[in-house]
């Protein structure tokens, strides 16, 4: 008897225990305001009200620049310091830690056009520091301590993260996938632009949009080197042809890695609607078809996630078996080629080939028009001003042989130019 007693007492001190440690955390908007190293963001909440507001908010995790990371911020672009940024700072959910072996994908308070905007974030096992992939894959580090808050906790970072941008932004920054590629913003040769292209399902009827438009959703990016190895093929493709490959290796979902810190097997609508990929393993190493997954898993756009991969995906071909000393080609016949073409825009030559037609363009023939509609007007006035001139004349010589005055060339070319106020203005 005495000893459940004595367990009941036990527990109604830990409950009692917990209660008021738990009372005595300060929020997160209270811990920015008293800790030295963030009170240059303490000194900025007042002039971002929703910020402040959502640090109001229960069960969030703050990555609360420290002052050196924000002075740095200011420097290089303080115009991107908005609403916006500090939404992207906050992270729906309390994450005291992180994962070691895997990146773990976090979602942010930011939304744009309804898809979640993310942070990635992995643990060092040997220094306990955490590193966070932002827009544009930028790094930030934590420094010091997590701190336990009474609404979330605080992760103090001495770099502030970067808005994801959008594809063809964060594209330009990759160093594993250079010219060639259709997903670049010129050819081959560097002569003109391409589609960056998507066919879209909406509403039954399929619209042409670019990737960058774009939201919730996954770009499987192959590397330069697989489409150089299918680069026999890849130069015959059509715009059209083209622009259904590159919608193939997009699915209509954001991706993200499991617990496992593996993307989750299995079958995933992709925007060629009539055809999905297949997402396997195979010894350790994850498949989508049978082009190998490469690099880490920490690169956001502003439109969901990349992952980049080694083949390129075929929807015409999805039996080609997964094989991990390969590089998966998806194409019969394909062989290597470094100079690998592929179709410029279909506007730009539609125009130019508009233009050209009866040797000259639209605006040079406009041209023509207005200048000899221009000239006429000017030879008009100057007839019309040598009339006048040479009856002015004869009317002064006339009054001159009578004993009357000569008015002067000058004079009288002033009295036509004010009585006419109109013609001027009417021949510019």
């Amino acid at each position: 008897m005495f000893e459940h007693i004595f367990a009941i007492f036990v527990c109604y001190c830990a409950l009692i225990a917990t209660a008021t440690a738990q009372g005595t955390k300060k929020s997160i908007l209270e811990t920015v305001k008293s800790t030295p190293e963030l009170s240059s963001l303490a000194a900025r909440l007042d002039d971002f009200p929703s910020f402040t507001s959502l640090l109001e908010r229960e069960q969030i995790t703050l990555l609360a620049p420290d002052n050196a990371a924000l002075s740095e911020i200011e420097t290089e672009a303080a115009e991107n310091i908005t609403e916006s940024f500090w939404q992207y700072h906050v992270l729906d959910g309390t994450f005291p830690t992180f994962p070691t072996n895997w990146t773990r994908y976090l979602p942010s308070m930011l939304q744009v056009d309804g898809s979640t905007e993310f942070v990635v974030a992995q643990t060092s096992l040997l220094s306990g520091t955490t590193t966070f992939w932002s827009g544009g894959q930028r790094t930030s580090y934590t420094s010091g301590n997590v701190t336990s808050c009474s609404n979330g906790v605080v992760h103090v970072v001495q770099r502030a993260l970067a808005l994801p941008r959008n594809f063809s932004s964060t594209y330009a920054q990759s160093v594993l996938i250079k010219y060639p590629s259709p997903f670049a913003s010129t050819n081959s040769s560097g002569g003109g632009g391409v589609d960056v292209n998507v066919n879209v399902v909406k509403n039954g009827s399929t619209e042409i949009k670019s990737i960058d438009s774009l939201s919730g959703v996954t770009v499987f990016l192959p590397i330069t080197h697989a489409f150089q190895a299918i680069g026999s093929v890849a130069s015959t493709w059509t715009l059209e042809e083209l622009q259904r490959i590159m919608s193939y290796h997009v699915v209509d979902e954001v991706l993200v890695p499991d617990a496992a810190g593996n993307l989750p097997r299995g079958e995933y609508s992709t925007l060629e609607t009539s055809k999905k990929v297949v997402i396997s393993d195979l010894g350790g190493v994850q498949f989508v078809n049978s082009a190998r997954i490469v690099g880490k898993y920490n690169w956001v756009f502003e439109g969901g996630t990349i992952y980049t991969i080694f083949g390129v995906l075929n929807p015409d071909n999805t039996t080609v078996a997964p094989n991990a000393s390969d590089s998966g080609i998806a194409f019969a016949g394909a062989s290597f080629t470094t100079d690998v073409s592929f179709p410029i825009t279909s506007t730009s030559s539609t125009n130019s080939s508009s233009s050209s037609s009866g040797g000259l363009s639209v605006g040079a023939k406009a041209a023509i028009g207005v200048g000899a509609a221009v000239f006429a007007i000017i030879a008009t006035l100057l007839g019309f001003w040598i009339f006048h001139r040479g009856c002015s004349r004869k009317r002064a010589s006339a009054k001159y042989e009578n004993g009357g005055y000569q008015l002067s060339d000058m004079s009288m070319s002033q009295k036509n130019l004010t009585s006419h106020p109109g013609t001027m203005g009417r021949g510019t």
